[in-house]
């Protein structure tokens, strides 16, 4: 019923194509939301709940507190109006990788789908050809870097939100590396899925968007951030965990890529690395495509 009042209704202006899920039934909003997330792979924090009954947003509210809450006005006269100075709607910036969001979810919803059928997650990733690309970012990428620093929250070593302007100025200098990963497979593109910032010797950030969760390319820029410093003239090299209540999947990121606790710094621990004695493991799922630009 409803898609067909999406797909033939005359002043319906969404269509089927642009939405990237769905949940239609009887059951609590709170839980379509939270399966919605679970689709999707992102935060509920990312979401937006709009509903023109106060009762379903108390709801939404008090059992998925996380989740943003527009509380529409009385008289739908003024929906308009609420909606339009909804700044969660309208992005300062809208980067390329934003325009191909739907297009990446659908393709993603075949992964699942072959994924789960496969069995074998070893086996899927084996035949998903999947292909990264690092390289230095430049001033074309750098409005997709600046978002994942302002965006990204679990798979983020140290929550550091640094801005376009910020991340320009550290590029600039010659010791310091600001790398990005872009990933695709025979699904199609993920687009700009990870960065990570080295100053001299230390890893500052590193980062990986929700969407390329599982694949193991996080290893594949680890090492290469590891080569850019030894490229540097270091072989010792440092990295920085900072706790939040929300990264604690990559707790144990860098112990388990080799590096040694070394001393706390304030909120966050420093950890060391041996380049010259120890190595990065990649996964031998993992084909690579390289820009010469260092």
């Amino acid at each position: 019923d409803v898609f067909q009042v999406i797909e033939e209704h005359p002043h319906m202006v969404l269509k089927k194509e642009v939405f990237a899920a769905w949940e239609i039934n009887w059951e609590s909003k709170s839980e379509s939301m939270k399966r919605i997330a679970q689709k999707l792979n992102i935060g509920l924090d990312s979401m937006l709940f709009i509903d023109d009954n106060p009762i379903e947003r108390e709801q939404v509210k008090s059992i998925v507190p996380q989740v943003n809450i527009l509380n529409l006005p009385s008289d739908p006269v003024h929906y308009t109006t609420a909606l339009k100075n909804c700044s969660r709607l309208f992005p300062l910036n809208i980067t390329s990788d934003d325009l191909t969001k739907v297009a990446f979810w659908k393709q993603n919803s075949v992964r699942k789908e072959q994924e789960q059928s496969s069995g074998n997650l070893n086996d899927f990733l084996m035949q998903s050809g999947i292909v990264v690309e690092v390289s230095a970012a430049d001033a074309s990428v750098l409005p997709r870097i600046a978002q994942l620093f302002s965006k990204t929250n679990q798979f983020n070593l140290t929550t550091k939100r640094h801005t376009e302007a910020d991340l320009e100025k550290f590029a600039s200098h010659s010791s310091n590396w600001l790398g990005y990963i872009s990933l695709s497979d025979k699904y199609g593109d993920y687009g700009i899925v990870g960065a990570a910032l080295v100053l001299d010797s230390l890893i500052d950030s590193f980062l990986i968007s929700c969407r390329a969760f599982g694949r193991e390319i996080e290893q594949y820029l680890l090492a290469r951030a590891v080569e850019q410093i030894m490229k540097n003239g270091h072989s010792d090299l440092r990295g920085l965990y900072t706790p939040t209540i929300k990264n604690r999947m990559v707790e144990s990121f860098y112990p388990s890529n080799g590096f040694i606790f070394d001393k706390k710094d304030g909120e966050s621990t420093v950890w060391t690395f041996n380049a010259e004695n120890d190595i990065i493991r990649v996964p031998e799922w993992i084909s690579t495509k390289e820009k010469d630009n260092g």
